[in-house]
């Protein structure tokens, strides 16, 4: 099957180079996305709540754990405005799942 492209301009046209470059751009923008996704989501949820989570974890883990630290790390983020690091932040989405699933309940 045969195409004429002689329609198309030049400066449509990407190289390798460029291909690249706007794979890493569209990486760096999906990192920025979840980054404020992830940040978003804390905020939504109370610093109270936090810190129950935080608290609930104590009795699995022990207070040094990044399941009682992060949390902790979130109530800080409201009450301080310390904003928790990329891992941090995903890491709290992860430890609030799992705390509800494993029979944590908030009730405000």
């Amino acid at each position: 099957m045969e195409f004429d492209v002689s329609f198309i301009d030049p400066l449509d046209v990407l190289n390798t180079g460029q291909v690249t470059e706007n794979k890493k751009e569209n990486k760096k923008v999906t990192a920025a996305h979840n980054s404020i996704s992830a940040l978003e989501y804390i905020m939504a949820i109370t610093a109270e709540e936090w810190d129950l989570i935080a608290h609930y974890n104590i009795k699995k883990f022990g207070m040094g754990h990044i399941n009682v630290g992060v949390p902790l790390t979130c109530v800080k983020l409201h009450k301080q405005g310390k904003v928790p690091s990329e891992k941090q932040m995903n890491k709290a989405v992860e430890i609030r799942e799992k705390a509800y699933a494993s029979g944590f309940d908030f009730v405000s």
